[in-house]
């Protein structure tokens, strides 16, 4: 499979008469993106506003944001299962929006009201703190601002969110088509030396059992009762994992996230320089007994094995019990003689003094720390808050019938995962580590 990724950075965006893109400048039609993706009967409110970095914005109600995308040659759309019909992706030719984001702000009456399953959402801050630790303050954002109507299923309100903000995504993008590219990429896991070291991804993703819709979708479809799946790096890149659009937070990785996994990015930059690049491993993680887990483990070592694999890169996000199945899956690995790397945020504590890991094997002995998740944090007060309406009611800690408070002032948040993006999950952050 050969993927060329054309890249159309935005350095400025405003509003105008017709959606177009010219020289790093994007000019987007409002009310042509209102008629076209957002009149939909379950949809009770509507509205479209720009933020950029530096401003004293708060996004609140924050949940998926997606990276504008357009496939100008190829099969399938972007997006696939959800914007068109299942078709394989992954070649061809796609165009991207870099520095430019789709951020959904939605405003949920769910028939799920508390768990895990209700809908839950963050915040994103363009300045300040907030700003620095999510990879989101510093995109240009278009946030469409979502209130939907009562009584929604949950499957009914993330297809109305999720329809509409891919949509806009895709159309944004779009206005490239007649455009040439900054640069470009090409993407293909060609032959090479075979004296280098052969190296999966292996990428785990959070089940939640209880909830209509998992964290994640391939092709359209919540991943939910499957074994270990090899897929093609390609497929990340022309949005065939999508997030849930109704969850928010910082543990759970966006579609934006997906569209630019970075460790395929750097995986693919080594390959046939450092590495063989042998493809992607999805894991579903968190089950429910320990002989699931040991099931889970083995068999997605066994992929790794027939994919000739001698090396592995693992990472996760999400949950202690997740976690298990992770590790666990690290121990199989290498017994197996496939050397392995576990790529993970820690906990640690408040001030980073408890134990990092929540659970552990004695054959992990590469891992890459990522940085804390659960690490206080200060919000300075804003000047504006776009969203659907200016008080907070939807972090984790808050039920629903919880009064809220005004979202522009100063708050104290127990840890960075209140923050879209605020917990590096796959080492796509800035952080280093210096002994002393």
């Amino acid at each position: 499979m050969q993927l060329t990724l054309c890249d159309f950075p935005v350095k400025e965006a405003f509003w105008g008469k017709e959606t177009k893109y010219e020289s790093g400048r994007l000019e987007i039609d409002k009310e042509e993106l209102l008629s076209s993706f957002l009149r939909d009967d379950r949809i009770a409110r509507a509205d479209l506003d720009l933020v950029r970095p530096g401003e004293s914005v708060r996004i609140i109600n924050a949940c998926d944001v997606v990276e504008p995308r357009f496939k100008v040659a190829g099969s399938g759309r972007v997006f696939p299962g959800v914007l068109g019909a299942v078709e394989k992706v992954g070649e061809g030719r796609t165009h991207r929006l870099s520095g430019f984001a789709v951020v959904g702000s939605v405003e949920s009456h769910g028939l799920t009201k508390k768990g895990r399953s209700a809908h839950r959402s963050g915040l994103i801050d363009m300045s300040g703190p907030g700003a620095k630790i999510s990879p989101f303050g510093s995109t240009i954002n278009l946030v469409v601002v979502i209130t939907l109507r009562s009584g929604l299923t949950e499957l009914e309100a993330n297809s109305a969110v999720q329809g509409a903000q891919l949509g806009i995504a895709e159309r944004l993008a779009q206005a490239t088509v007649t455009q040439n590219p900054h640069c470009e990429e090409l993407l293909e896991l060609t032959p090479v030396d075979s004296s280098l070291p052969r190296i999966v991804l292996v990428q785990g993703y959070t089940l939640q059992e209880s909830a209509p819709h998992t964290d994640v979708a391939f092709y359209g479809i919540p991943v939910r009762e499957t074994l270990a799946t090899l897929v093609h790096p390609n497929e990340f890149f022309d949005g065939a994992l999508t997030a849930v659009a109704l969850e928010g937070m910082g543990r759970h990785a966006t579609t934006w996230l997906w569209q630019n996994h970075p460790l395929v990015r750097e995986l693919y930059r080594r390959h046939g320089k450092e590495v063989s690049f042998a493809g992607c491993i999805l894991q579903r993680l968190t089950h429910g007994t320990h002989q699931e887990k040991e099931v889970n483990a083995i068999n997605t070592s066994g992929v790794a094995k027939l994919a000739g694999a001698n090396g592995a890169v693992l990472t996760w996000a999400v949950s202690g019990n997740s976690f298990m199945d992770i590790m666990m899956t690290v121990g199989e690995c290498e017994k197996r003689g496939i050397k392995s790397v576990f790529v993970t945020y820690e906990h640690g504590g408040k001030d980073g003094t408890e134990l990092p890991l929540l659970y552990f094997v004695p054959e992990a002995d590469a891992i890459v720390s990522v940085g804390s998740a659960e690490r206080w944090l200060e919000l300075p007060p804003v000047k504006r808050v776009v969203g659907p309406s200016q008080t907070i009611r939807t972090l984790t800690f808050m039920g629903p019938t919880h009064p809220g408070w005004p979202a522009a002032d100063r708050l104290q948040l127990d840890g960075p995962d209140y923050i879209v993006g605020g917990v590096d999950l796959f080492g796509g952050g800035r952080l280093t580590c210096r002994s002393y």
